[in-house]
C-alpha cells in the first residue's frame, strides 16, 4: 500500500507541471502557425477545444486502466501480446472513432445552427476522424509508455499521467488536426 508523501507529491508533480507547461507554449504556437487557416474555417474553432480535450482524455483513460492492470499484476511493465493491453487499445481506438465522428457530426451542426458557413458535413467529419484516431494511435503508445515507465519507476501515476498526457493530446490533437487539414485539402 503506497504511503502518502508530501514531499514526493510535490517533487514529482513540480517537475511535470513546470515540464508540460513548454509543451503547452508548443502547442499554441503550432496553432499560431495555422491562424489564417483557421479564421477561415471557423465549425475547427468551434471543435478544437473538445477534440483536443478527448484526445488527452481518452490517453489517460488507457493509462489508467494499464496503470491498475500493472497494479494489481494482470500485466508485466513490457510490450507484448497481453490480452489486457491488446483489448484496452482496441477499445480505445473503437470509443475514439465514434467520439470523433460525433464530434465532427455535432459541431459542423452547430455552425450551421448559428450560421456559420464553411466546410460540408462530410469534409467536417472525415477530417476530425482523420486527426482524432491518428492521434489517439500515438497517444496510445505514449499513454503505455507512461503506465509502464511510472510503474517500473516507482513514481506515482496520479502525478504524472493525467498531467503528461493531457497536454501531450493537446499538443498531439493540434498537430494532428493541422495536418489533417493540410491532408484533405481544407
Amino acid at each position: 500500500m503506497a504511503i502518502y508523501n508530501s514531499r514526493k507529491i510535490i517533487r514529482e508533480s513540480l517537475v511535470v507541471l513546470i515540464g508540460v507547461t513548454f509543451i503547452t507554449v508548443m502547442s499554441g504556437q503550432l496553432l499560431h502557425t495555422r491562424v489564417n487557416t483557421l479564421i477561415t474555417i471557423p465549425v475547427i474553432l468551434i471543435l478544437l477545444p473538445p477534440f483536443i480535450d478527448t484526445v488527452g482524455d481518452l490517453a489517460s483513460v488507457l493509462s489508467a486502466r494499464l496503470t491498475t492492470a500493472l497494479h494489481i499484476g494482470y500485466l508485466e511493465p513490457r510490450l507484448g501480446r497481453y490480452r489486457i493491453l491488446i483489448v484496452n487499445v482496441v477499445a480505445i481506438t473503437l470509443i475514439s472513432l465514434i467520439v470523433f465522428t460525433f464530434l465532427g457530426v455535432v459541431s459542423s451542426l452547430i455552425a450551421t445552427a448559428i450560421g456559420i458557413r464553411g466546410i460540408e458535413l462530410v469534409t467536417s467529419v472525415l477530417i476530425t476522424v482523420t486527426a482524432g484516431v491518428a492521434a489517439t494511435l500515438v497517444m496510445e503508445l505514449v499513454a503505455i509508455l507512461v503506465a509502464f515507465g511510472t510503474y517500473r519507476y516507482g513514481w506515482d501515476p496520479d502525478n504524472l499521467a493525467s498531467p503528461v498526457l493531457t497536454t501531450l493530446g493537446d499538443l498531439m490533437g493540434v498537430g494532428c488536426l493541422l495536418l489533417a487539414l493540410f491532408l484533405i485539402g481544407v
